[in-house]
């Protein structure tokens, strides 16, 4: 089968939540022999591993947030965090890859490259078009105006909140599928345009790559993980660092605090004292720094979808201290395989009482280890994804079929 994704950004390495998801679905056609070719945007230099698996074209242009682009967009009817990935490149490209490659069906990655979508179905009205959601993007931009203090960032957030609802419930109901992570996006998404055809299909995780390591945690130390260049992972450290953390340290003054993630910004960069609080900034390999931790911490109070770095840490059999949207979109349960807290205070206590409850750290851990390699382990991911495929190609082969 010959298959064309069209992804914003260039997922590889897989080091963050998104790119992780797209990245194992890349490999997953690569592995089940099928063809693939990538359209993706990259405003740096970089090596293309990805070369050994799929057909990849790199279109390069600087899609970081420019506050120029943020005023221009203010008489645009599309939101900033989509209009940011129109090209000219992109129509041309499709239509050339399309015609020579012979695609079967193509993947839409993410609301940003959903801008795509309706020069595809114009060229094309029989080509299987599947979309899959990293989140809801109306529930993110609802929840950041929300909590916005400064009033003029406040009604920018609210207008784009207003754009991003019309524009994301309108575009859905092109797909002939949208797979939405968590049952939440589904619900909402259905509830933005009831004729959406959407299922659910959770991310995965490699059981084997994040199993447990005995004997590397080090005592009281917590970590946060997270790109700190995604709006939602910035907050919710800015969250923790400001209403938590003074209380945690109060209590156990000789805790170790690391915050691992690229791009931190330097509020963040200032707490650093190579003692006890460690910001590393980007990391190959954050394996090293979840085994080492005792606790592990998603203190998010916006976003969407599934925290897949949750399911990382779980597979490592960590304790988990998370806000209710931080563990959105995950069947847990509350103090039996992770902590969910969304005030400060209980916040604080449920990290101290686990840095202080060994017994109980390591009851929680095997009960997080078993609910991940039970229900989120990548080969039961991708036997639904593929069926729901089969589904949307069988349509068209019926459709094809009565021509």
């Amino acid at each position: 089968m010959n298959i064309l994704f069209l992804t914003h950004v260039y997922p590889y390495p897989p080091d963050s939540g998104g790119l992780i998801f797209t990245y194992n679905a890349i490999k997953h056609e690569f592995e089940n022999g099928n063809n693939v070719t990538i359209i993706t945007f990259n405003n740096k230099s970089i090596e293309t591993p990805l070369d050994q698996i799929a057909d990849v074209h790199i279109i390069h242009k600087d899609t970081r947030n420019r506050f120029v682009g943020m005023l221009v967009n203010l008489f645009s009817s599309i939101p900033y965090n989509s209009s940011k990935y129109v090209s000219e490149e992109i129509p041309s490209l499709i239509k050339k890859i399309v015609e020579t490659k012979g695609i079967d069906i193509i993947y839409i990655d993410h609301l940003h490259m959903a801008i795509y979508s309706n020069f595809i179905k114009r060229q094309w009205p029989n080509m299987p078009l599947i979309f899959r959601s990293q989140n809801v993007e109306t529930t993110i931009m609802e929840r950041f105006y929300q909590n916005q203090s400064n009033p003029f960032i406040k009604i920018y957030a609210f207008m784009q909140y207003l754009k991003m609802r019309s524009y994301e419930s309108k575009i859905v109901e092109v797909f002939d599928k949208c797979f939405m992570l968590t049952e939440n996006d589904s619900q909402r998404i259905k509830e933005m345009n009831p004729k959406v055809k959407e299922v659910t299909i959770p991310a995965g995780v490699d059981i084997i790559k994040y199993s447990p390591k005995p004997n590397t945690e080090e005592g009281m130390t917590i970590l946060f993980l997270g790109s700190l260049n995604w709006l939602p992972n910035a907050d919710g450290l800015k969250w923790f660092i400001d209403n938590v953390l003074d209380k945690v340290i109060a209590e156990i003054p000789n805790i170790k605090f690391f915050i691992v993630g690229k791009d931190p910004i330097d509020q963040v960069k200032r707490l650093h004292d190579g003692n006890k609080i460690i910001v590393t900034g980007y990391v190959e390999d954050e394996r090293d720094y979840i085994s080492k931790c005792s606790v592990f911490i998603v203190p998010l109070r916006i976003g969407g979808g599934m925290r897949i770095k949750i399911l990382n840490a779980m597979s490592m059999g960590k304790c988990i201290v998370s806000t209710s949207i931080g563990a959105e979109g995950i069947n847990l349960k509350n103090h039996h395989d992770i902590y969910i807290s969304d005030e400060p205070e209980t916040f604080a206590k449920d990290i101290i009482f686990l840095l202080r409850n060994q017994a109980i750290r390591e009851k929680v851990s095997l009960n997080a280890r078993e609910t991940i390699s039970t229900n989120y382990s990548w080969k039961a991911v991708f036997k639904i994804a593929d069926a729901e495929r089969v589904e949307v190609l069988e349509k068209y082969k019926e459709v094809g079929e009565e021509s």
